[in-house]
This record gives C-alpha cells, sequence and structure tokens, in this order.
C-alpha cells in the first residue's frame, strides 16, 4: 500500500515537473519575441538580455582579474540570463 501512494506520488511529481518545463520553455520563447520586436522598433535598451553599464564594468572587471565564476554570477543575477547565456556574455566581454 505504501509503495503504491509512492509511486503515485512520485509520477505525479514527474507530471508537474515536465509541465512546468514545458511553461519555461513557452514563456522562454514569448520574451524572444519580445526581444525581437524591441530591436525591430528600435528599443534596443527594453530586451530582457541588456545589462546596464555598471554590471557591464563591473563583470568586465572581474574577468580581467581572472573571477570569471563572480562576473557570470553577477550578470545572472542582474538579467535573470540562464547560466549558458551569462557565461557566453562575459566571454565575449572585451
Amino acid at each position: 500500500m505504501e509503495y503504491g501512494l509512492f509511486a503515485i506520488a512520485m509520477i505525479g511529481v514527474l507530471l508537474a515537473h515536465l509541465e512546468l518545463t514545458k511553461w519555461k520553455e513557452r514563456v522562454r520563447a514569448q520574451q524572444k519575441q519580445i526581444d525581437e520586436l524591441c530591436r525591430a522598433i528600435g528599443r534596443e535598451a527594453l530586451t530582457s538580455d541588456t545589462v546596464p553599464d555598471e554590471v557591464r564594468e563591473k563583470a568586465l572587471r572581474l574577468k580581467r582579474a581572472g573571477r570569471e565564476v563572480e562576473a557570470v554570477k553577477v550578470v545572472r543575477q542582474s538579467t535573470g540570463m540562464d547560466l549558458l547565456e551569462a557565461k557566453n556574455w562575459v566571454d565575449g566581454l572585451s
């Protein structure tokens, strides 16, 4: 009996996770569309991947000091980028 309840609970958790993943992907796709529209109308500053100047400068200082992990963390906290996006952004700094 307990194993049956546990199995049902695990299936419920798995289904909830799959649904959440689907919604996250949907939101990501919508944000990408919004960003493209902002660029198309010349409002680059409104895109979700725009990093404020002070954050860019701080990330650049950290990168030059060899503290890239901290630079990525600063960018993620400021912009909400996911890990890969923030790392690629920091890697592109010069």
